[in-house]
C-alpha cells in the first residue's frame, strides 16, 4: 500500500486535483470523483483518468495546443 496526498480546490464552476508537483483541472464534479478513485483505488493503476502535470509541462502542453490550432487555421 502507498501512502498519497490528495488535495482537492473547488475553483469558480470547477476542481482541481493535485497529488505532489502535478495536478489536472477544469474538472467537474463527477471528473474529480472519478479522478480521485482512479488515484486512490488498489485495483487501478493509480495514473488517473487526467494527467497530473507539472505547472511547466500545463504551460508546454497548452503551447503545444496553441501551435496545433495555428497550423490547422492557417491550412
Amino acid at each position: 500500500m502507498r501512502t498519497i496526498t490528495i488535495t482537492i480546490s473547488e475553483e469558480p464552476r470547477n476542481y482541481r486535483v493535485q497529488e505532489g508537483e502535478g495536478y489536472t483541472d477544469d474538472l467537474t464534479w463527477d471528473e474529480m470523483l472519478g479522478q480521485v478513485a482512479t488515484l486512490t483505488h488498489p485495483r487501478l493503476d493509480g495514473s488517473g483518468y487526467y494527467p497530473l502535470l507539472t505547472e511547466e509541462a500545463h504551460r508546454q502542453r497548452e503551447e503545444r495546443f496553441k501551435s496545433a490550432l495555428r497550423a490547422i487555421s492557417e491550412g
